[in-house]
């Protein structure tokens, strides 16, 4: 086979890949919980416990809010074999991501507290461009002798954020025992666009020009009700806490899709070459995102200025859905084309979760009553479900790598203040990556999913700076 000549660019913007699309622990939230990895399910007396565990608020003893908790940070990807069998997509990228904004105070009812909170658990963005350009034997000899020019071009964007709202109540049943609920409410909004562009020259007496499109994309909000419950214990030495979430519960939320394929002068549903187009946009569709449901637990054990935590987190199964369902046929001339592709799912946006474990371990030394370090070590499991590979549909999921994050920093407390410093880097691989690619060079493939194994790699180096004030005492 013949070389060709390739040229393929990742285009970058500022907030890209902010957190992986398959993961549930790509970020933490407030300051000290981060540099500990999120290991403060049982411990940790700070407001980011309306995310851990709702009730550690009511062993607080004073009211305070967050007003600052950034996590900065460089992010590495690299997906081979995404172009033809041949090239590889890479990215890197500067973020900024803001952790946590949250507050608590107490109420007129004793040993009650109310905490709300606001942060983004997942917001992932990708931009790629590819471009093929060379001779190529795409047509039998028999109809176009030798290689044909042939120009082909790939475009990838799709960005997904989510925004939680947090609403908390904790309530202290005695000196040692809490219970606690987080009303948490999930806005979740996602743009994907796929394109495909083909065109070459046949080597015949007319040099006829065939050029395929092909263009798919949806967009969507939804917003979601999960309810968490949490009980937590306090002792001299040993705390401990328990939470279970619910899976989310669809309050609204609606959604675009679309589709547009062109051929012209293509060998694909008629015998001889003829022009084909199959268009479809369907607006004002209701959507559904699925959250599984999770339980957690964690212990915090203090010996002297040490500090050892570990928590641990399992998310539920969430079986192939559809966030979007088209209800209408699509445009179809000729009608024979309709086989290349399956009406009933053209138009269908669909993803799944698998089971997953994710565990995290914290220490802390505190070298006097205002500097303490902090470090952490937490793996990050991804969800992505390979079933999804064997579904027809706009499958819009990316990152199937687990990632493991190892954090470390110090913490220094004034009286009433705090500020965390810390370091983070995460690293992730995926061997045997199955990837929906895109065979430019076929007369056929582009109105199917082959698929093929690929590597794909992940690096991160992050800067986190949190602070904390505590705006009165008791």
């Amino acid at each position: 086979m013949k070389k060709i000549s390739v040229i393929a660019c990742i285009l970058l913007t500022q907030y890209v890949t902010r957190a992986q699309d398959t993961h549930y622990w790509t970020q933490q939230f407030g300051t000290r919980s981060a540099l500990l990895g999120g290991a403060v399910v049982g411990g940790v007396r700070d407001n980011s416990m309306i995310f851990y565990n709702p009730a550690a608020i009511a062993f607080i003893d004073s009211s305070s809010f967050s007003i600052n908790a950034n996590f900065y940070q460089a992010e590495n990807t690299k997906v081979e074999n995404i172009l033809t069998q041949e090239k590889e997509f890479t990215s890197l990228q500067l973020t900024s991501v803001p952790l946590l904004t949250s507050g608590q105070f107490k109420t007129k009812v004793p040993n009650l507290r109310i905490s709300y909170g606001i942060f983004s658990p997942a917001a992932f963005q990708f931009r790629g461009q590819a471009h093929l350009t060379g001779m190529y034997p795409v047509v039998p000899d028999d109809e176009s002798p030798g290689e044909e020019a042939f120009v082909g071009d790939i475009n990838l964007f799709t960005r997904m954020r989510e925004l939680d709202v947090a609403f908390g109540v904790s309530y202290k049943l005695n000196e040692h025992w809490s219970i606690g609920l987080t009303h948490l409410f999930g806005e979740r909004n996602h743009f994907y666009n796929r394109s495909v562009f083909t065109y070459y020259l046949l080597n015949n007496t007319d040099q006829t020009l065939v050029s395929r499109s092909l263009t798919q994309g949806f967009n969507y909000y939804n917003v979601r009700y999960m309810p968490k419950l949490g009980i937590a214990f306090r002792g001299n030495k040993w705390s401990w806490g328990a939470t279970a979430t619910a899976p989310g519960i669809n309050i609204m939320g609606t959604g675009a899709v679309g589709v547009d394929i062109l051929g012209n002068n293509v060998k694909a549903a008629e015998p001889q070459r003829s022009t084909i187009i199959i268009n479809n946009r369907q607006t004002k569709l209701k959507s559904q995102f699925k959250s599984p449901y999770s339980v957690a637990t964690g212990f915090e054990f203090r010996q002297g200025r040490n500090a050892f935590l570990v928590s641990a987190q399992y998310f539920g199964e969430q079986k192939v859905y559809t966030i979007l369902q088209g209800d209408q046929l699509p445009f179809v001339v000729p009608a024979s084309a309709a086989s290349l592709i399956g009406n009933e799912a053209l138009l269908q946006v669909k993803t799944a979760a698998r089971p997953v474990l994710n565990i995290a371990v914290g220490f802390e030394r505190s070298l006097n009553e205002t500097v303490s370090l902090n470090a952490s070590f937490r793996n990050n499991q991804s969800y992505y479900d390979p079933q999804l590979l064997q579904e027809s549909g706009i499958r819009p999921d990316i990152s199937t790598w687990n990632i493991y994050h190892a954090v470390g920093g110090v913490t220094i407390r004034k009286q009433r203040s705090s500020l965390s410093l810390g370091l983070a880097f995460g690293f992730g691989s995926d061997k045997a990556r199955k990837e929906q690619y895109l065979p430019l060079l076929s007369e056929t493939d582009i109105f199917k999913n082959p698929t093929t194994v690929t590597q794909a790699s992940y690096t991160s180096l992050g800067f986190l700076m949190g602070y904390n004030y505590f705006f009165k005492k008791g």
